[in-house]
């Protein structure tokens, strides 16, 4: 009896693995009550400046989004 993965086996447990994280990533949002499009966009801009703000990310998302909203 062979312990050895096959690939598709493996590239399943990857796949598995990922959706595993990405739920606890959903849930851990949700639980912050950030919303995760407007994240991604947060993310995309801080990206394109090439810099990150200074302290707490989660503060510097939260004043980036009210903001947005005024």
């Amino acid at each position: 009896m062979s312990t050895e993965l096959d690939e598709e086996q493996l590239h399943a447990l990857v796949v598995a693995g990922i959706k595993r994280a990405q739920a606890r990533s959903a849930a851990r949002l949700a639980e912050l009550g950030v919303d995760s499009d407007e994240l991604g966009v947060w993310v995309a801009e801080r990206v394109a400046l090439g810099a990150w703000p200074e302290g707490d990310l989660l503060a510097a998302f939260r004043a980036w989004s009210q903001s947005k909203a005024r």
